[in-house]
């Protein structure tokens, strides 16, 4: 343990929820899924030796006597735990399957003709298909959101990790995946952060059985050793990031390192942090031992891409990014970060080609259509450029740099009246760049 770490402070700094980023609420679809299954969620909340909550997070009823699912580290650091269901909070009275590496816990209270989920097969989900997460919290209750179904993949002998696409919001960990029937899939776990964010969920075959055991272990006998595990004190460097506590943040993950040095999360969450800290270079060598410890990992190789290209390395920048594309090729994001890349490098009929990959991938995609439109503008191609102007105009009216440029190419096409509507627009939005088209129009 760093000896310059004060826990205390720390959990003064950030109250120890277990923070998972989860889709947006929607409501079109999800209605009977959240009927079906909103009795069967429940909030797990950890407690210190004085009886103080430590960190909240969310479960699920698998067995009618009372075996609860959630994840490892939501109880990590806990003396006691208690389960909050449908209003009544029980004690938990044991652990009956606990395991660190794939952040599964299964507590037991006491119960009777609880209201359980129903399972299903991982095997039977399409890319793209709608999959469902039930939430719980103290303060909020009961929430179901939507997301995409991406991929399954294997993480390590028996363990499946599903990865949905979702928009950002806040959550709890240890939530249920569900699929389009309403049967759990799945046990929402960790959050990969890009423009759009990775949710990783351990699949439900892993741990569907295993709360079938008469045997129950202590608390404490659970957790005695969790503090000297690498992955405490990694979510406890990833809670802290949450909270904005940077520097506490890169300390801790140091320590996560320091006991698992081949740590390939850990590498890539102290490079978001050296971000955070303007520590750009050092950030780069994080995601470079990111890479080394997982060869596929898609977001580290993107991660460094976009560092290089903060650092003016637009070469090493499409280097890295190819790669990660080579990977994952439906990832919007890279194609359009190696079209930024292409343009610094003047390479503008490439950086064309990743625009519209890029766009293809995301047909909403704003920033993506700017630079499109620069690099139409830049290759004389001003139909396209306008075509794409309007495009990011369509999404984002208020979007000042797309109205300049609009009026820089009328201008170019010797349209001044095209160019003067920009301007009117414009000098509603900012004034600066409207002064400066009007200066070029005269």
């Amino acid at each position: 343990m760093p000896k310059h770490i004060n826990m205390d402070a720390i959990k003064k700094l950030v109250f120890l929820f277990a923070l998972l980023f989860l889709p947006v609420l929607t409501f079109a679809d999800t209605a009977r899924v959240f009927r079906e299954n909103t009795q069967s969620i429940v909030v797990v909340t950890a407690y210190n030796s004085k009886g103080q909550p430590l960190t909240e997070g969310t479960g699920f009823i698998a067995s009618p006597d009372g075996a609860i699912i959630t994840n490892y580290h939501v109880i990590g650091i806990a003396k006691d735990i208690k389960v909050r269901a449908s209003g009544r909070v029980m004690n938990v009275e044991g652990v009956i399957y606990s395991d660190i590496n794939s952040d599964i816990a299964i507590l037991k209270v006491k119960g009777s003709n609880m209201p359980t989920v129903s399972f299903g097969n991982t095997d039977k989900l399409d890319p793209g298909e709608k999959v469902y997460i039930i939430s719980s919290s103290e303060d909020s209750g009961n929430m179901i959101y939507e997301g995409k179904f991406r991929r399954t993949r294997t993480i390590s002998q028996g363990i499946r990790l599903i990865e949905i696409t979702a928009p950002v919001s806040q959550g709890s960990s240890g939530s249920p995946l569900f699929n389009a029937n309403g049967e759990v899939i799945g046990i929402a776990t960790f959050l990969t952060k890009r423009t759009e964010n990775i949710i990783s969920a351990i699949s439900s075959e892993f741990f569907r059985d295993k709360w079938k055991s008469n045997k129950l272990i202590a608390i404490k006998d659970i957790i005695k050793n969790y503090r000297n595990t690498a992955e405490y004190w990694f979510y406890l460097g990833y809670y802290l990031y949450e909270a904005g506590a940077y520097k506490e943040a890169a300390n801790v993950l140091k320590e996560a390192i320091r006991l698992k040095p081949g740590f390939g999360d850990a590498y890539y969450y102290r490079g978001i942090v050296y971000e955070k800290l303007g520590r750009d270079k050092e950030a780069a060598k994080s995601y470079r031992d990111a890479i080394k410890s997982k060869a596929h990992f898609t977001d580290a190789y993107f991660s460094l891409g976009v560092i290089y290209g903060k650092l003016g390395m637009y070469k090493e920048s499409l280097e890295v990014l190819n790669r990660a594309v080579s990977i994952e090729p439906d990832f919007s994001d890279a194609y359009y970060n190696m079209g930024v890349a292409y343009e610094k490098l003047s390479m503008f009929k490439e950086g064309i080609e990743a625009g519209k990959k890029a766009v293809g991938l995301k047909p909403d995609f704003t920033d993506a259509y700017y630079n499109l439109g620069i690099a139409y503008e830049k290759t004389g191609n001003y139909i396209k450029a306008i075509e794409a102007f309007q495009t990011v105009l369509k999404f984002r009216h208020d979007y000042a740099e797309a109205h300049y440029n609009l009026g820089i190419v009328y201008l170019l096409l010797k349209d001044k009246s095209s160019a003067m509507e920009r301007y009117n627009i414009l000098k509603n939005i900012n004034t600066q760049l409207a002064n400066k088209l009007l200066g070029l129009i005269y």
